[in-house]
């Protein structure tokens, strides 16, 4: 977090951008990995729905994060810092 109000940071983004990833991982490489008719990159379907919906609430957590009102802090007296 750079400090600045409303700042989204690379990690929410790219989280989200990876959920998707894994989501369509097995129809982008079907071209290049399928021999004899079986698509060998749809064997991690599931695998990677599920690691595509943690990432995707991870990232929508995130992102989230950034806009949620923090708690005020409280001044400590002068001899609780010492």
């Amino acid at each position: 977090m750079c400090g600045i109000v409303g700042y989204v940071g690379p990690r929410d983004s790219q989280a989200i951008l990876l959920a998707g990833l894994c989501w369509t991982i097995q129809y982008l490489m079907a071209g290049t990995h399928t021999w004899g008719g079986v698509n060998y990159a749809d064997a991690f379907n599931t695998g990677m729905t599920v690691s595509g919906i943690l990432l995707a609430l991870l990232g929508a957590g995130l992102l989230a994060s950034e806009w949620l009102p923090r708690p005020a802090r409280q001044a400590q007296p002068a001899e609780a810092r010492r």
